[in-house]
């Protein structure tokens, strides 16, 4: 089966698991220190305003909790990743859907401003597959009015938006390690934070909210070493450094991987471009991305079948991400938004990973003109 997200580990990420385990200390140390300060530079951003999380997730909880509080209202598209929802209404927030726009899935300046109200606190957008949203607008309008924004730039590792990279427009930046992403950790998510004052205050509170840790490393500023401050009720959000090892081998295979990943795309391009009734989104937006999705455009008549045409050919496909608007739990599952909904009935997602060769995306390509040409019905 032809996977449509997939990591590729070998014998560097092994190797640096095993450096961790000649250490003798898993936990969080030296190559989570290390990963930090190596994703700033990659940023261009101080190594004080970059830390790591145990998720992207819980990236955005530790952030709205920092920034906001229950009854506050927060706008995020509602092509959006069910994690971003949760760390809004599970923290007593209030999610304020917005429309997107119907070729890219992304937030735009205009859907934002459609819903914003006194009580809107922040704005939380992704870059949908990695291809980026308006956000040099979208930055300078929230700015001007004091509103809080946060990138979800989980799928855009290595994207850049005039000269800029995606994840540091905004207030706050974060990033997802998981196993389908740019750099895979097993687990993990990185933040930046534009203000240095809040980087060391979500640093704080995501190691319990300890400020004064104890242990014998303390021993010089204090005669009793175990005894300790707590600012604030927090959770152990910190990542690992078998995790961090790994990431760093990924981080530095990044480059050649975001080559891999557009030619992928270019092939598909050459490959489905006279196919009837296939779209192709990012073909005007080949440059600058990390190509994390490769999106095609199909009748919402045609687009199920389609999929299961691949299935049955040993091709998995899939849609990310399910209208959070028609989610019961986040309580907006009446609201229409039109350009929300045909995105998601008629957007297919083809495999786009760095396992996969020039045959691979041959093979793929082959089945959907195959079933676009007659296959399906």
């Amino acid at each position: 089966m032809i996977q449509v997200f997939q990591p590729r580990l070998g014998e560097d990420e092994l190797a640096a698991i095993s450096g961790v385990f000649e250490r003798n200390w898993p936990g969080r140390g030296q190559e989570v220190d290390s990963f930090e300060k190596e994703f700033a530079g990659f940023l261009g951003v101080l190594p004080q305003n970059v830390l790591t999380t145990n998720s992207c997730t819980e990236a955005m909880f530790q952030i709205l909790n920092l920034v906001a509080k229950a009854g506050d209202e927060v706008i995020l598209p509602t092509i959006s990743f069910v994690g971003a929802a949760n760390a809004i209404v599970g923290q007593g927030m209030k999610a304020v859907f917005c429309d997107v726009d119907s070729k890219t899935g992304n937030a735009t300046l205009e859907r934002i401003k459609a819903v914003v109200t006194p009580k809107t606190k922040a704005i939380l957008i992704q870059h949908f597959g990695g291809l980026p949203a308006e956000i040099h607008k979208i930055a300078s309008w929230a700015s001007e009015r004091e509103i809080v924004l946060i990138e979800d730039a989980a799928g855009a590792m290595g994207s850049v938006y005039q000269d800029q990279p995606c994840g540091t427009f905004g207030d706050f930046g974060v990033w997802s390690l998981d196993a389908m992403k740019m750099v895979v950790a097993g687990d993990g998510g990185v933040i930046f934070a534009k203000s240095t004052e809040k980087a060391a205050a979500l640093r704080e509170r995501m190691y319990m909210g300890l400020s004064n840790v104890s242990g014998a490393s303390s021993a010089g500023q204090q005669k009793r070493w175990w005894e300790f401050d707590v600012s604030y009720p927090g959770r152990r959000s910190i990542m690992n450094d078998i995790s961090a090892a790994i990431a760093r081998v990924q981080l530095r295979k990044l480059n050649e991987n975001l080559k891999i990943r557009k030619r992928n795309a270019e092939l598909y391009f050459k490959l489905l471009k006279d196919v009837p009734s296939i779209g192709m989104p990012l073909e005007d937006f080949t440059d600058n991305l990390s190509h994390y999705f490769f999106p095609v455009s199909v009748p919402a008549s045609k687009r199920d079948d389609l999929a299961e045409y691949l299935n049955d050919h040993g091709i998995y496909t899939t849609f990310r991400y399910f209208p959070l608007n028609r989610v019961p739990l986040y309580g907006a599952q009446n609201l229409e938004f039109l350009n929300s909904d045909e995105f998601a009935a008629t957007t297919l997602l083809l495999p786009q990973h760095v396992g996969l060769v020039i045959e691979d995306v041959e093979f793929v390509a082959g089945v959907v003109v195959q079933a676009m040409s007659g296959g399906i019905q």
